[in-house]
Parts: structure tokens; sequence; C-alpha cells
């Protein structure tokens, strides 16, 4: 890629496979978003209306907000997350305590679909 040797961090924001094309920034602002869509959620518990949530293994827990939820999919809300991925778990948590999860489908920043593929 040629772009080694850098003093900044590079993080990828986005591929096009179809063109073979990797886009890579030093800006972590193309890493935020604060609302996903969770697909193939499983609930362990009563789904709440705010819980926290984890999007990365060893990533701390966010405080989120559940807007829409039926047996689906859930649509949640959070202020400005870094590297919410597609394909990857969302895992909600109360304290200790694991309500369920699922699998990140789409990820959003400010209304605006954040297209990574």
């Amino acid at each position: 890629l040629h772009i080694g040797g850098s003093e900044k961090r590079m993080f990828v924001v986005g591929k096009d496979l179809n063109n073979n094309c990797l886009y890579v920034s030093d800006d972590e602002k193309y890493l935020l978003s604060d609302e996903a869509i969770i697909e193939q959620v499983n609930w362990l518990a009563e789904a709440p209306m705010k819980c926290k949530a984890k999007f990365r293994y060893r990533q701390k827990e966010y405080d989120v907000g559940i807007v829409d939820c039926d047996k689906e999919e859930v649509k949640i809300k959070y202020k400005d997350v870094k590297a919410v991925t597609p394909g990857q778990a969302c895992v909600f948590y109360d304290n200790d305590v694991c309500l369920g999860g699922g699998i990140i489908k789409e990820v959003y920043y400010k209304n605006k679909l954040k297209e990574f593929v």
C-alpha cells in the first residue's frame, strides 16, 4: 500500500471490494458512530430502554438507549463511539449481568449510514 513509515496512526475507515480499494485515514473522526442496528438479537432478560453495551472484546462499556426493538433487530443510540463495525458482536449489560446480544448490522453517524464495504 506504500503508506508505512508515517508517524501518525492510520485507521482503516472503509473498503471497496469491487474496486480493490482500502480507505485509510489518520483522523479518528471517521471511526465515530452514534447509532447502530443490531440483528440476530438474543435476549437473556427483558430488553431495557437503557443499559450498557460493549462493541468489542476488552472494550469499555458504553451507555446506550434502545430506540426500537422487535424480536429480530434492535436500534440503539449512544454518544460518539469509535470502531463500531458491522459483523462484530454487540453485547448488552446491566452492571455485571449480561442481558443479551447480537450482531452489528448497520452503523450510523449523524443520521447517515456509514458505508464500510
